[in-house]
């Protein structure tokens, strides 16, 4: 099969992130690599480490090795919220070779928004880690990062599936999306109710992607996982792998 290369896009989607190692996993096995990654929160914890030079086989062991639940959040309140991301960052400060944009093996984007103004705002230069913190700071629940002096939060705050750098080839990306829509179910956890509002109201942008791009990647079988569900990353990661071979298989017929 031919090699290829393709802008690949991850979204974000706490614990279901790790459902993009499955996918990234599903599109090597395809000859699929990613030319640049753009990508928030969860998506950016990953894309970091793919556009860092590892396989999508060397992050699935290394994540499931070294990260717990307790390892990752800190549930202190601080300044009034609810988690703190100091511990992922030291996790992705171990284990990134590069410090720096400019040091990494591929083009990568991540994106946040300025919790002052609203404005999105893509990072593609200087440090990693403290980018992929600012994309991961889900408001409310977890403290703002601050990077030169301005307050920054999750990058799905604007669009959950960051297509912007990539606009003048939308129609070669690939875009992946860990947030399907499942039947509502009026006994889930109040984290469930939450998770699931905020992924609702981002459908109408998803949507305009998806109907853009090459590829969109949504493996239905996730939709019963909660973005705090760190002890399942096991059943995550399969479900993510699974669907994107599943749609694979449906795209492999025409390979377009």
């Amino acid at each position: 099969m031919e090699k290829q290369q393709v802008p690949v896009i991850l979204s974000g989607g706490g614990a279901r992130g790790f459902a993009h190692v499955g996918i990234l996993q599903a599109l090597e096995e395809r000859q699929i690599q990613p030319s640049a990654i753009s990508a928030t929160s969860a998506g950016a914890m990953i894309g970091a480490l793919i556009a860092d030079g590892y396989t999508a086989a060397e992050v699935k062991e290394m994540v499931l090795k070294n990260i717990k639940l307790v390892d990752l959040l800190d549930f202190r309140r601080i300044n009034g919220h609810l988690i703190s991301l100091h511990k992922i960052g030291q996790f992705l400060k171990s284990q990134l070779r590069a410090s720096t944009f400019e040091q990494l093996k591929l083009p990568f984007y991540v994106s946040a928004v300025n919790y002052h103004t609203g404005e999105p705002k893509i990072f593609q230069e200087g440090p990693i880690v403290e980018a992929v913190l600012a994309a991961s700071s889900i408001p409310t629940l977890f403290e703002p990062t601050l990077i030169e002096g301005i307050p920054y939060v999750d990058g799905a705050v604007h669009s959950n599936v960051p297509s912007g750098p990539f606009e003048a080839q939308i129609e070669q990306v690939v875009a992946c999306h860990v947030n399907p829509t499942g039947p509502y179910n009026p006994k889930s956890s109040v984290f469930h109710s939450i998770d699931r509002a905020i992924h609702l109201s981002f459908l109408e942008r998803n949507r305009q992607v998806q109907g853009r791009c090459r590829w969109f990647i949504e493996p239905y079988a996730l939709h019963p996982y909660g973005m705090f569900e760190v002890h399942k990353l096991p059943e995550i990661y399969a479900a993510g792998y699974q669907g994107a071979v599943e749609f694979l298989d449906q795209m492999a017929p025409s390979n377009t």
